[in-house]
């Protein structure tokens, strides 16, 4: 009787880390306000995973009609962030999560005014009244969030989970004015911004892959 409860004091701790040890990988769909939907991937111990999401894959092309031009707008831009979380159990089907981000976005976009129609009062007397001109800014977000969160298990396998996101980002951006011959204008600006709004949020839609 001793030998075996020597034998299984042995054995639980063993079959306790093969459990902690476990692999899962989460595979599914997060959503944020005013952005298309991104796709997460998540892979660790249950209670220790890493990040891997992409965000904000989108672009926009515009034609403004005006009585005399069609003013031309292009847009995109990426997000990715990786990061770690960290998950603690609160009930059977309830886990909370914190955790960190690092982020980076990348934004682009073009406006074409063909023959002067712009609005001199913005660009000012430098460029004339006729002419086209185009306007292309580039913009780039590196940073990085922390995480807070909730998970619900619907089912062994499908999970479903909230997210805030307080961020901190350095903005940088530069602005390119071209119109004919003139020499391009540019006009850089740097940023730092912090805090939380209403793109902080997220809802993910998860499948657990194995």
């Amino acid at each position: 009787m001793k030998k075996i409860f020597l034998l299984f004091l042995l054995i639980l701790p063993l079959t306790a880390y093969s459990q902690e040890s476990h692999t899962i990988k989460e595979l599914g769909l997060i959503f944020g306000e005013g952005n298309s939907p991104g796709i997460t991937f998540r892979v660790g111990k249950p209670n220790s995973l890493f990040r891997f999401s992409s965000l904000l894959i989108n672009g926009e092309k515009t034609t403004l009609s005006t009585a005399s031009n069609d003013i031309d707008q292009k847009y995109y831009g990426l997000g990715l962030m990786v990061g770690k979380e960290f998950r603690i159990q609160l009930t059977d089907n309830l886990w909370a999560r914190q955790g960190i981000d690092l982020t980076f976005r990348y934004q682009y976009e073009e406006v074409y005014y063909p023959n002067g129609s712009y609005n001199q009062t913005v660009y000012g007397s430098y460029y004339s009244n006729s002419g086209d001109l185009t306007e292309e800014t580039n913009t780039y977000i590196p940073g990085f969030d922390l995480v807070f969160g909730l998970n619900y298990e619907l089912t062994d396998n499908l999970i479903v989970g909230i997210e805030l996101l307080p961020y901190f980002q350095m903005i940088k951006s530069k602005e390119s004015i071209t119109q004919g011959d003139n020499p391009t204008e540019d006009i850089k600006t740097r940023q730092f911004k912090y805090g939380i709004d209403s793109n902080s949020a997220l809802l993910s839609i998860v499948l657990r892959l194995n």
